[in-house]
């Protein structure tokens, strides 16, 4: 059986390049806010950058909201630390079902490629599943906070997979 990958690389070779799917909707990386308030559509809205809901200080700059897999989402759309585009994308469950969320992940991509838990201060716990996904530069994380051993909030965030490129 003949391999496929020689094909996908002849764009870049030739310098041909193309925003790669950013793995949510039909979001693409380093799309523009309003590319993406046009693309995601009503659910969408533009909102004011926030220093304490950035993430690796990239900017949070459109939210919105939606239901899959039966789970209610707060989706948080994050533009790059130095003013690109689109760079990560973080869904949240609206109610912290965090055992539906991971069951729902699981079922769709499979058990991950790594699954890790650090016990922090006593009683402090974060669970994390990364998947790779597609052929480009994309990254899959699910993150999930214990207190006492309770699920306290969880989320799933799509990335590429240099987060500092952007």
């Amino acid at each position: 059986m003949k391999r496929a990958w020689p094909l996908l690389a002849i764009p870049a070779m030739l310098g041909i390049s193309q925003p790669l799917h950013a793995e949510w909707g039909e979001t693409r990386w380093d799309m523009k806010v309003d590319e993406v308030l046009a693309t995601v559509g009503d659910s969408a809205q533009k909102v004011s950058d926030e220093k304490g809901k950035r993430v690796h200080d990239h900017k949070r700059l459109v939210a919105a909201t939606l239901e899959q897999d039966g789970i209610t989402y707060e989706v948080d759309y994050y533009f790059g630390k130095r003013g690109r585009g689109l760079s990560m994308v973080r869904l949240s469950p609206a109610v912290a079902d965090c055992t539906a969320m991971r069951a729902a992940y699981t079922q769709k991509l499979g058990p991950g490629v790594d699954q890790s838990s650090k016990e922090l201060p006593p009683n402090f716990q974060i669970e994390l599943i990364h998947w790779p996904t597609g052929p480009g530069e994309e990254v899959v994380e699910l993150s999930e906070v214990r207190i006492f051993g309770e699920q306290r909030l969880c989320h799933v965030l799509y990335q590429q997979r240099d987060l500092y490129k952007n």
